[in-house]
């Protein structure tokens, strides 16, 4: 089950600025870059919703063969009706250098979310002593 993290709950681990810059790389001519972030993470693997949403888009534009620009990726959120500003996407920093070292920690911070969430469902279905204890998973 894909559950989204909601990036204000202190007790997970999301770090905003990262995921900032693995976007920010994917802002080139060349798809290259963003490729290579599409064979390690997906949409549900940033824990900030507009940054799914910008993801899907720079996804989309790749796909139809259109450019990875801040403006492409702004018209295609408006048609869809996604909000978003050119202040917010221009505020998205490039690292390309350090795109596989990113990768790395995003795909790890991601995975001990699903394990936080998974624990959750664990200690729910424990409290609510519905279930008997060889049959909790």
């Amino acid at each position: 089950m894909q559950r989204r993290a909601d990036y204000r709950d202190p007790a997970l681990p999301v770090d905003e600025q990262l995921e900032r810059e693995i976007l920010g790389s994917c802002f080139v001519e060349d798809t290259a870059l963003l490729s290579e972030v599409r064979a390690v993470m997906g949409d549900s693997d940033f824990a900030i919703e507009d940054h799914r949403r910008m993801f899907r888009s720079l996804c989309r534009l790749a796909d139809s063969g259109e450019p990875l620009t801040w403006t492409a990726v702004y018209g295609d959120m408006q048609a869809r009706h996604e909000p978003i500003t050119l202040a917010a996407l221009a505020d998205f920093s490039s690292a390309a250098w350090a795109l596989d070292r990113m990768l790395r920690k995003a795909k790890d911070l991601a995975r001990r979310r699903e394990l936080i969430f998974r624990s959750r469902d664990i200690m729910h279905q424990a409290a609510g002593l519905t279930l008997p204890l060889n049959e909790l998973t």
